[in-house]
């Protein structure tokens, strides 16, 4: 199985340096933890502390990207609610769309799709989603990622 990690360091602090609570946390690793464990409480309330939802962290990674490597889809959807681009890239090109076919997260990619996300488009070194997810063995998000389905409602 090969692995392919697109996010250049996960970092912990905006690209301003700002954003910081009581205990000195910026919004950005706030937004993080929120994504590592599917706390949309969180992640509404950091939107409603100012935070944007096409902020990336200090070595360019979008937030979008995090919430669909975490594949937790009530913060995907947050964030598209709050305007995120459904096609942002890493520094190396990966869209959270490849973020979410990487770990096989089916819904991820489903929310994805049914937003807008570009299936065809390619990182840095000509890869597609479904690339990513045949070379992780990630089947369920194979079959979404074929040029021949059509995205439908997510699944809740």
């Amino acid at each position: 199985m090969l692995v392919i990690l697109g996010i250049a360091g996960w970092c912990i602090k905006d690209s301003q340096g700002t954003g910081t609570n009581a205990s000195g946390a910026s919004a950005v690793a706030r937004f993080h933890q929120a994504c590592d464990e599917g706390d949309l409480p969180a992640a509404e309330r950091i939107f409603s502390e100012g935070l944007s939802a096409n902020t990336q962290d200090e070595c360019g990674n979008p937030l979008l990207c995090y919430a669909a490597f975490a594949g937790h889809t009530e913060v995907i959807n947050c964030l598209i609610q709050h305007g995120a681009k459904v096609n942002v890239r890493s520094p190396h090109g990966f869209t959270p769309l490849m973020f979410a076919a990487q770990n096989n997260h089916a819904q991820a990619v489903e929310t994805l799709l049914f937003n807008g996300a570009d299936r065809g488009l390619r990182t840095d070194v000509g890869l597609t989603a479904g690339d990513i997810a045949a070379s992780n063995d990630a089947t369920a998000c194979m079959l979404l990622l074929a040029p021949t389905t059509k995205p439908t409602l997510p699944i809740k």
